[in-house]
């Protein structure tokens, strides 16, 4: 059973895409080229504090991206433009499906009506979307909090001022230039690796049934 068990896991793994990047800290803003989609996303991390909780960090963060086509997008950007928004569960138990902040006392819902913790080949998620226009609005409130999953929160100072550059970096304002992101191009490997890797494992789980 146990040899089973990790022949499994070496097929998953094989399966698996490799992790593009060392994981992001709290207030980081990155790009990725995705090329295969020929397309660029920048987003921010923001890795809220559980208020009321002592230090404990709530679920796995919070991931605002912004999509534009090809390697040098030109798309231009205004409040309205969209944000996806990722609650990340992290290592939680039993996360709810709830995602909202409330700015300067007014409350923003984050998530949509029907909104559905996912679960895939990578960790759980909470989906949700929102504007540059609220981000800015997080960026210039004397106070925002939250609940991301079940959890309340609240945004610190430096928390806010990443949100304000992420804006920034997002109209191309002159505070981009100042905290630039790390830019990953995904690492290409032959599709022959894996098929090779993919056989093996194949192979050797048909040899233990």
């Amino acid at each position: 059973m146990g040899r089973h068990t990790l022949l499994l896991a070496a097929l998953a793994g094989a399966l698996g895409a490799a992790q593009l990047l060392p994981p992001p800290k709290d207030g980081d803003i990155r790009v990725v080229y995705w090329e295969l989609r020929d397309q660029t996303e920048i987003f921010l991390t923001i890795l809220p504090r559980g208020s009321g909780q002592g230090a404990r960090p709530s679920g796995g963060g919070l991931t605002f991206s912004w999509f534009g086509r090809g390697r040098t997008p030109s798309e231009p950007v205004n409040d309205a433009t969209p944000i996806e928004v990722k609650a990340g569960a992290g290592m939680m138990w039993a996360p709810q499906a709830e995602l909202w902040v409330e700015i300067d006392g007014r409350r923003v819902n984050l998530a949509g009506a029907m909104a559905t913790i996912l679960s895939g080949a990578g960790p759980d998620y909470l989906p949700g979307t929102t504007t540059v226009g609220v981000l800015a609005q997080i960026a210039a409130a004397q106070r925002v909090t939250g609940d991301a999953l079940g959890v309340r929160f609240a945004l610190t100072d430096d928390q806010r001022a990443a949100c304000g550059r992420f804006v920034a970096r997002l109209r191309g304002g002159a505070e981009s230039s100042t905290t630039p992101p790390s830019t990953v191009t995904p690492p290409q490997q032959p599709m022959t690796t894996h098929k090779a890797r993919l056989n093996v494992a194949t192979r050797e789980i048909g040899q233990c049934l």
